[in-house]
Order: structure tokens, then C-alpha cells, then sequence
């Protein structure tokens, strides 16, 4: 018991938030490059359903304001073992497009988007379980009644051509449910495949919000780090190269997140 109070001291000291010991995320690849899709650094985390829960997280609720960065939702949730930008969201105002839920309800403005493929929604129900929906744009009466979370998410892009950030989540045919951070990758349709490689179902892979809101912060299993790939502006350091950046700069601030805690 000492030993353990003292490391979570030390932890404190660091400005580490604590140790959740209900569960450890498990980190597949971590700033990894895979070359068969040229992508130069990927991180994928790999939660178990079993052990852990999954909610959305819009910017009004984490910090009060209408966006915020995954290092200002950390200083809020120093628990939680995965915060990841999520959904696609209005650059104005915050607000989501596509599908969205949080804590059991849809918000008073969300902006839908017809055959934008905006067709696959990551839900989190009332029971536990999580599912990746394909073909819907919006839940039906009888899916928002159970519904605790859900986020949409693209199954293609056929407009966007740019190698730039990409997020992304699946089910795996193992059950666990995989979110992935990589740089970078050209389209949409690509990134799909990068997920299936990685032993994502196809049908249950969404392609989420990218580009410079690509944005992580990871406290699971005695490690902590952090990843923001905005770089905007000449005095913005080369984000993409650090392992574990902290630097504010780095960090766009976005409409929402997925938050991973352990049960």
C-alpha cells in the first residue's frame, strides 16, 4: 500500500493524472510507420467492450465552451484511459453533423448531411454493448431509445483526395472495438483498408473527423501520452514527429470526442 501511494504521488507530481486500474487499453502500434500504405506514423489502441465503456463527449459539456482540445478535456477527465476526436462537427458553432447522441439524447442543433456518406454511426447502447451501423444516417425512434452514445462517421469520400491525418474506429471480428490516429493517408476509401488490415470488419469501420482535429490522449497501463497533428502557422513546431507532443499549438479545438473509461 505505501508503494503504491508513493507512485501515485510521484504521478501527481508529474502532472500525470491517476492510475485507472480497472482495465488496461492494449497499444497495437504506437508513432509506427506501415509502409505497405505509406503511412509514416499510426497509433491503435484496442479496447475490450467488456472491460470498458464508450461516450460521446461534446465540447459544451467537457469544458463549457463550444469547441475545446483533447488537452483541455484531459485536464477535466484525468482518468479516463482514451480521448480521441470523434465527429464531424460546424466550424462555426461546434455542433455535430451527422447522427449524434450524448448521454441518452440527441442536442437541440445537429446538422445532417443526405447522401454525404455520412452513413455509419458508432453507437454505444444503454445494455453495454457497442455496434458500428452501417447504411444509416440517422437511428431509428426504437435505436435512440437505447442508445447512451452514438457518433457518425463516413464510409467514403470521393471528393477528398489529400494525404493529411486520419481517425478512425471498427469492430475487429474478435469483438474489441480498435480507434486508430495515422499520418498520413490520401483518402478515405484508403484509410477503410488500412482498418481491414488491421483485422477491422468492413462494414463496421467508420472513417471519423481528421485532418488537423486529429487529436489523442492516452492514460492506460502505467502509460501516459498525447498526440495533436494541427499545424497552423509558421511558429507551429513539426507536430507530426513527436512521439508524445503536449504542446498547445498542435492541438485544434474540436466540436466532440470519444471518451474510453474502464468499468
Amino acid at each position: 500500500m505505501k508503494i503504491l501511494l508513493l507512485l501515485l504521488a510521484c504521478a501527481a507530481a508529474a502532472g500525470l493524472p491517476p492510475e485507472d486500474r480497472r482495465g488496461t487499453l492494449r497499444v497495437r502500434r504506437y508513432f509506427e510507420p506501415v509502409p505497405a500504405f505509406g503511412i509514416t506514423h499510426a497509433c491503435v489502441v484496442e479496447a475490450d467492450p467488456a472491460d470498458f465503456s464508450f461516450r460521446t463527449l461534446g465540447a459544451p459539456r467537457a469544458t463549457g465552451g463550444r469547441k475545446a482540445t483533447a488537452l483541455e478535456v484531459r485536464r477535466r477527465l484525468p482518468d479516463a484511459a482514451l480521448i480521441i476526436n470523434a465527429g464531424f462537427f460546424s466550424l462555426k458553432d461546434g455542433a455535430p453533423i451527422g447522427e449524434y447522441v450524448e448521454a441518452g439524447r440527441r442536442p437541440e442543433r445537429v446538422l445532417y448531411s443526405p447522401g454525404r456518406h455520412l452513413d455509419r454511426i458508432f453507437t454505444a447502447w444503454d445494455d453495454g454493448g457497442v455496434d458500428v451501423l452501417a447504411g444509416r444516417e440517422t437511428l431509428s425512434d426504437e435505436q435512440l431509445a437505447r442508445a447512451a452514445s452514438a457518433v457518425t462517421g463516413k464510409s467514403a469520400w470521393p471528393d477528398s483526395d489529400t494525404a493529411t491525418n486520419r481517425t478512425a474506429l471498427c469492430l475487429t471480428r474478435g469483438g474489441k472495438v480498435l480507434l486508430a490516429a495515422v499520418y498520413p493517408v490520401r483518402t478515405v476509401e484508403a484509410m477503410l483498408r488500412y482498418m481491414e488490415s488491421e483485422g477491422c470488419i468492413p462494414q463496421k469501420t467508420a472513417s471519423l473527423d481528421g485532418g488537423g482535429s486529429t487529436q489523442l490522449s492516452f492514460w492506460s497501463g502505467g502509460s501516459y501520452w498525447n498526440l495533436g497533428w494541427e499545424r497552423k502557422g509558421e511558429t507551429v513546431p513539426e507536430c507530426h514527429l513527436r512521439g508524445d507532443n503536449r504542446d498547445a499549438r498542435c492541438y485544434r479545438p474540436v466540436g466532440n470526442f470519444l471518451v474510453v473509461e474502464g468499468k
